[in-house]
Protein backbone atom coordinates (compact mmCIF):
# COMPACT_ATOMS: atom_id res chain seq x y z
CA UNK A 1 0.00 0.00 0.00
CA UNK A 2 1.31 3.41 -0.96
CA UNK A 3 0.03 6.30 1.14
CA UNK A 4 0.46 9.92 0.14
CA UNK A 5 -1.02 12.86 -1.65
CA UNK A 6 -1.93 12.68 -5.35
CA UNK A 7 1.16 13.39 -7.41
CA UNK A 8 3.43 13.33 -4.38
CA UNK A 9 5.12 10.04 -5.23
CA UNK A 10 3.81 8.51 -2.04
CA UNK A 11 5.77 10.80 0.24
CA UNK A 12 2.72 12.01 2.11
CA UNK A 13 3.72 15.63 1.69
CA UNK A 14 2.44 17.53 -1.29
CA UNK A 15 4.09 20.65 -2.57
CA UNK A 16 2.38 23.71 -3.87
CA UNK A 17 -0.22 26.10 -2.58
CA UNK A 18 -3.29 23.84 -2.36
CA UNK A 19 -4.01 21.14 0.16
CA UNK A 20 -4.12 17.59 -1.23
CA UNK A 21 -6.47 14.88 -0.11
CA UNK A 22 -4.67 11.77 1.13
CA UNK A 23 -4.92 8.68 -1.07
CA UNK A 24 -4.18 5.03 -0.60
CA UNK A 25 -3.07 2.91 -3.54
CA UNK A 26 -2.29 -0.77 -3.80
CA UNK A 27 1.20 -1.29 -5.16
CA UNK A 28 1.16 -3.59 -8.21
CA UNK A 29 2.70 -6.99 -7.44
CA UNK A 30 5.38 -6.58 -10.12
CA UNK A 31 6.68 -3.47 -8.32
CA UNK A 32 6.86 -5.23 -4.94
CA UNK A 33 10.34 -5.59 -3.51
CA UNK A 34 11.63 -6.33 -0.04
CA UNK A 35 13.17 -3.49 1.89
CA UNK A 36 15.57 -3.45 4.76
CA UNK A 37 15.71 -0.75 7.38
CA UNK A 38 19.35 -0.25 8.28
CA UNK A 39 19.82 -0.41 12.02
CA UNK A 40 23.04 -0.28 13.94
CA UNK A 41 23.03 -0.97 17.59
CA UNK A 42 23.29 -3.56 20.26
CA UNK A 43 20.83 -6.26 21.15
CA UNK A 44 17.81 -5.18 23.17
CA UNK A 45 18.22 -5.40 26.94
CA UNK A 46 16.93 -8.55 28.66
CA UNK A 47 13.18 -8.43 29.20
CA UNK A 48 12.54 -5.96 26.36
CA UNK A 49 10.49 -6.91 23.28
CA UNK A 50 12.20 -9.06 20.68
CA UNK A 51 13.48 -7.45 17.49
CA UNK A 52 11.51 -8.37 14.39
CA UNK A 53 13.64 -10.60 12.17
CA UNK A 54 11.12 -11.14 9.37
CA UNK A 55 7.97 -9.60 7.94
CA UNK A 56 5.27 -10.14 10.56
CA UNK A 57 2.47 -9.76 7.99
CA UNK A 58 1.04 -12.23 5.52
CA UNK A 59 2.00 -11.37 1.95
CA UNK A 60 -0.62 -12.09 -0.74
CA UNK A 61 0.30 -14.93 -3.14
CA UNK A 62 0.65 -12.63 -6.19
CA UNK A 63 3.30 -10.61 -4.34
CA UNK A 64 5.13 -13.74 -3.18
CA UNK A 65 5.16 -14.98 -6.79
CA UNK A 66 6.47 -11.63 -8.08
CA UNK A 67 9.22 -11.56 -5.48
CA UNK A 68 10.18 -15.19 -6.15
CA UNK A 69 10.36 -14.38 -9.87
CA UNK A 70 12.80 -11.53 -9.15
CA UNK A 71 14.91 -13.72 -6.86
CA UNK A 72 15.09 -16.47 -9.51
CA UNK A 73 16.09 -13.93 -12.19
CA UNK A 74 18.96 -12.66 -10.05
CA UNK A 75 20.09 -16.21 -9.25
CA UNK A 76 20.00 -17.08 -12.94
CA UNK A 77 22.10 -14.04 -13.84
CA UNK A 78 24.62 -14.82 -11.12
CA UNK A 79 24.90 -18.42 -12.31
CA UNK A 80 25.38 -17.30 -15.93
CA UNK A 81 28.15 -14.92 -14.89
CA UNK A 82 29.80 -17.54 -12.69
CA UNK A 83 29.66 -20.15 -15.46
CA UNK A 84 30.79 -17.80 -18.26
CA UNK A 85 34.43 -18.77 -17.81
CA UNK A 86 35.73 -15.22 -18.16
CA UNK A 87 39.40 -14.47 -17.67
CA UNK A 88 40.41 -11.95 -15.00
CA UNK A 89 40.63 -9.00 -17.43
CA UNK A 90 37.16 -9.73 -18.81
CA UNK A 91 35.74 -10.07 -15.29
CA UNK A 92 37.16 -6.66 -14.36
CA UNK A 93 35.78 -5.10 -17.56
CA UNK A 94 32.35 -6.63 -16.95
CA UNK A 95 32.35 -5.46 -13.32
CA UNK A 96 33.31 -1.91 -14.38
CA UNK A 97 30.54 -1.88 -17.01
CA UNK A 98 27.90 -3.11 -14.55
CA UNK A 99 28.99 -0.54 -11.97
CA UNK A 100 28.85 2.26 -14.55
CA UNK A 101 25.31 1.31 -15.61
CA UNK A 102 24.25 1.00 -11.96
CA UNK A 103 25.64 4.45 -11.17
CA UNK A 104 23.85 5.88 -14.22
CA UNK A 105 20.60 4.25 -13.02
CA UNK A 106 21.09 5.67 -9.51
CA UNK A 107 21.50 9.15 -10.94
CA UNK A 108 18.64 9.00 -13.46
CA UNK A 109 16.20 7.33 -11.06
CA UNK A 110 16.86 9.78 -8.25
CA UNK A 111 17.97 6.92 -6.00
CA UNK A 112 21.44 8.32 -5.34
CA UNK A 113 20.07 10.19 -2.29
CA UNK A 114 19.30 6.87 -0.58
CA UNK A 115 22.91 5.77 -1.12
CA UNK A 116 24.16 8.99 0.47
CA UNK A 117 21.70 8.52 3.35
CA UNK A 118 23.00 4.99 3.96
CA UNK A 119 26.58 6.25 3.89
CA UNK A 120 25.72 8.92 6.48
CA UNK A 121 24.11 6.26 8.69
CA UNK A 122 27.21 4.10 8.35
CA UNK A 123 29.43 7.03 9.41
CA UNK A 124 27.15 7.69 12.39
CA UNK A 125 25.98 11.14 11.31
Amino acid sequence: VVIGAPGSGGSGAGSGSGAHAAVVEVLPAEKFAPFIVPFRGSSPPPGSPAVTQANPFTVPPAYVFALDHKVRAVASLRAALRDAGLDDASKRELQATIQAYFKEWLLTSGSMRQVYDLARIERGE
